[in-house]
This record gives structure tokens, C-alpha cells and sequence, in this order.
């Protein structure tokens, strides 16, 4: 099932520009997440868990 769909189904009725928004929304956050990690060394230097990764990008980031 692809993420536009996954969107759609929780909430039944959705508008399909909305969903696609929200799909942009999440494109745009996963590059930016995948961007950051990958430019920051000290990140690299730990074993954080998924999760903690996750927090402390959306702290740096203001999210």
C-alpha cells in the first residue's frame, strides 16, 4: 500500500490533494532527516536507537 493510501485510510472520506500534501509533507521530512544524519559526525560516533535519532532531530530542528 503506498503512503498516499495508508493516509487516506484512517481517516475515510480524505481528499486526495490532501493526502498528496501530506505525502510531500513526509518526502520532505524523511530528505531532511536522511540530510542531517549523514552530515552530522557526531550522530555517526553513537549507537542511538531509531527513536532517539528521530527526537533528537526533530529537537535540532524545532519540530
Amino acid at each position: 500500500m503506498k503512503l498516499k493510501e495508508k493516509l487516506c485510510v484512517p481517516l475515510g472520506k480524505f481528499y486526495t490533494e490532501t493526502s498528496k500534501e501530506l505525502e510531500k509533507i513526509a518526502d520532505e521530512f524523511a530528505i531532511g532527516f536522511l540530510h542531517w544524519y549523514l552530515n552530522n559526525d557526531d550522530i555517526k560516533k553513537f549507537s542511538y536507537s531509531y527513536e532517539n535519532l528521530l527526537k533528537t532531530y526533530k529537537k535540532e530542528k524545532g519540530l
